[in-house]
């Protein structure tokens, strides 16, 4: 992998933008050093931008988001010429320059983004079931809404719902909550797509589609049972990333079924080493919220939260004491260890987090 990144950087004007992006994918991919890579491709983009078309732009700014390195320069140049070519964009160059843009800190140029908007809503019919979902995605993570776009994107989006696959719906659903699009037609239809393929979902698909609909507060008891009977029939294909959505996506909708509870609580403890900090947080406050009263699992939480405590933002810390609290546990040194560590970082809480560790103190005093 060494020598072809060397030699794709020596030979950078030959090489196209998707050919760069994959080759530094795999570099990525094999934890090799990402510099020179982004470092080249910095300098061709700086020299050339002003000779790009459309689809190089776009090309090059996706290829630079997949290397996860942030160049504020190169972005600026990127952003100013797009604006003075957005007529020239197809559908999929402004859904891979939207999803670039979402991928890079403190992306949101408003200009360009009021410039696509506009091409977009203008080239709504030609954009896939998969571009739709990335745009509508793209808004929602540069927290950019602009509403004959949204509502461009949710009447494309019943018409094509044939064209979306797992994935797509999820995060069409995830978008539609974040960014504000209200259409229960779209929301029933999605639905009953998902009916339709949830023999071809993965777990993570299930996962992420049970996730983004409580995101939605969209409630399908018919479908969220056979999601169920899904995940249990595949719980250790699950990564922790996905017990843990699916076990604050059933909390969030108040789904209740002790099978599930069952072996999301068992696959918990199996990969407790696994979790992030909003991982171990959301799964102590979703068995609070269904009254899960599994000590055993309560108790490891805590024992492995405490081992990354640093991790946790105030929200996590606020959730996870309240949880303790709320399923009236006898405090474990482990819980007592994990509550005096938030006591250590009340300054940093909100008045809703202050409100709820005040209440989970009286509660446990």
């Amino acid at each position: 992998m060494h020598a072809i990144s060397a030699e794709a950087i020596s030979k950078i004007r030959e090489v196209s933008a998707i050919d760069f992006a994959n080759i530094a994918w795999a570099c990525a991919s094999y934890g090799l050093q990402v510099e020179p890579l982004s470092d080249a491709i910095s300098s061709e983009v700086r020299r050339n931008v002003h000779q790009f078309g459309s689809q190089e732009l776009s090309s090059w700014l996706w290829a630079f988001s997949k290397l996860s390195v942030e160049n504020a320069e190169l972005l600026r140049a990127i952003c100013h010429d797009a604006i003075s070519k957005v007529h020239e964009f197809t559908a999929q160059d402004l859904s891979n320059l939207l999803w670039s843009l979402s991928r890079q800190a403190n992306a949101l140029d408003e200009p360009l983004m009021h410039a696509l908007a506009a091409e977009a809503k203008k080239k709504i019919n030609n954009f896939s079931g998969q571009n739709l979902a990335t745009i509508a995605g793209a808004f929602a993570k540069l927290n950019c809404s602009d509403q004959p776009l949204l509502d461009a994107i949710s009447a494309a989006a019943r018409c094509n719902l044939w064209q979306f696959a797992a994935p797509d719906l999820a995060n069409m659903v995830w978008s539609m909550a974040q960014i504000g699009i209200h259409d229960d037609q779209l929301m029933t239809a999605i639905a009953e797509q998902a009916r339709r393929l949830l023999s071809a979902f993965n777990t993570r698909d299930l996962t992420s589609l049970a996730s983004a609909f409580a995101t939605f507060a969209y409630h399908d008891r018919d479908l969220m049972r056979a999601m169920s009977t899904a995940v249990i029939k595949n719980i250790h294909e699950l990564s922790a990333q996905d017990v843990s959505k699916m076990s604050w996506a059933v909390a969030k909708m108040m789904y209740v079924d002790e099978t599930l509870l069952g072996v999301l609580s068992e696959e918990s403890v199996s990969c407790i080493g696994e979790f992030q900090a909003v991982n171990l947080a959301n799964i102590v406050w979703s068995c609070a919220k269904l009254t899960n009263k599994n000590e055993g699992l309560i108790d490891s939480l805590c024992g492995a939260s405490m081992e990354i405590v640093e991790q946790f933002n105030a929200q996590n810390l606020a959730n996870t004491v309240w949880a303790i609290a709320t399923l009236n546990f006898t405090v474990t040194e482990k819980m007592e260890a994990f509550i005096e560590c938030s006591i250590n970082k009340i300054s940093e809480f909100g008045p809703q987090g202050l409100s709820n560790t005040a209440w989970a103190f009286a509660k446990m005093d």
